[in-house]
């Protein structure tokens, strides 16, 4: 998948659900639960919540790193991330996944 061009997940299916379970993110859908931008600028606030009471993780600290989701899995609170590092082009972009529902420490 390739999040900068015609390749990405909502260019080639929209946004929705996927094999009815992965719900992608759209950044023109006007739901803001499926919104790409509005899930961006939400799961960052909850994301920095919860790095204030236990470590980032290791591939964040890195100065510029950043998560952007792209896409969540229905009943889990698990969502799909592109790990943004400086100096990468988008097609070098790690998918990562982070479970929802674990522990809040």
């Amino acid at each position: 998948m390739d999040p900068a061009g015609n390749t990405s997940p909502s260019s080639i299916y929209g946004g929705g659900v996927f094999s009815e379970t992965i719900w992608l993110l759209d950044p023109e859908c006007p739901d803001g639960e499926y919104n790409l931008i509005g899930q961006a600028t939400e799961r960052a606030a909850v994301l920095g919540e919860v790095w204030k009471g236990e470590a980032k993780p290791v591939e964040l600290q890195e100065s510029g790193a950043q998560v952007l989701p792209w896409a969540y899995v229905e009943d889990s609170g698990m969502y799909l991330y592109w790990l943004r590092r400086p100096g990468q082009t988008p097609n070098e972009w790690t998918v990562i996944l982070n479970e929802g529902r674990g522990p809040v420490r």
